[in-house]
Parts: C-alpha cells; structure tokens; sequence
C-alpha cells in the first residue's frame, strides 16, 4: 500500500490488472505503513 507518490494511484490498478499472485492493495493515493499494518491486523487471526 504505497503512500501517494507520483503515479501511485496507477501502479495500484496495474499490479491489479497483471498479477495471478494474491495482494492486498488500497484504491487511490492514500496508504503507508500505518494503512499496511491496521490491513494486516485486520485479516490476521
């Protein structure tokens, strides 16, 4: 979930378009590792 840097938003839907390989992104320009961390705490049991 990278934080808004240039094209962010793009690189997003891309990894999403060309990749079999299960992720966890974030639509836009928000992110970070704080994002990163509250996503990971949520789905870890």
């Amino acid at each position: 979930m990278p934080v808004g840097f240039v094209s962010a938003a793009e690189s997003k839907e891309e990894l999403a378009k060309i990749t079999e390989v299960p992720f966890i992104t974030n639509i836009g320009r928000k992110g970070g590792s704080t994002v990163t961390v509250a996503a990971l705490n949520a789905i870890s049991f």
